[in-house]
């Protein structure tokens, strides 16, 4: 078989035995990075992308979110629908196999955001908590 012939499958590269994976920044007991699997891993994506600044990222300007523009914002339901599109065009544009379900989004102490979404990936529920804050991002899987 040639190399020509040869379709290369992303899904092939990442999945053994049938499970999606990939390694994340958290080390696990042994020091080594922690493995997240299958349902995981599409969380883990959607938290990259709602956590990385619209622009930030090479070669893709569209990746990312302009969620920190809403922090000053008064939290009334123009704002908050604004919010739920940006992470809903956000992540359909970016990462087609999770289905949001929800958004509960509140203020915090500094004038920033907390944001609840809820998932589903495969037909698995799923959740993803972070705050947007004027400073920084901070994602709480």
């Amino acid at each position: 078989m040639s190399l020509q012939s040869a379709a290369f499958d992303p899904l092939k590269v990442f999945s053994r035995r049938d499970q999606v994976y990939t390694s994340s920044n958290r080390l696990g007991p042994n020091g080594d990075f922690e493995r997240i699997v299958d349902e995981d891993v599409v969380v883990t994506t959607c938290a990259n992308i709602l956590g990385t600044k619209r622009g930030r990222r090479l070669m893709d300007c569209s990746f990312g979110t302009d969620l920190v523009k809403y922090c000053f914002r008064p939290l009334d339901e123009v704002t908050i629908d604004d919010i739920r599109e940006e992470i809903i065009n956000s992540i359909g544009m970016q990462e087609e196999r999770a289905e949001i379900n929800k958004i509960e989004i509140s203020k915090t102490i500094d004038n920033g955001l907390a944001i609840k979404i809820l998932l589903s990936i495969s037909g698995v529920p799923k959740s993803l908590h972070f705050v947007v804050s004027p400073d920084a991002f901070a994602v709480i899987a």
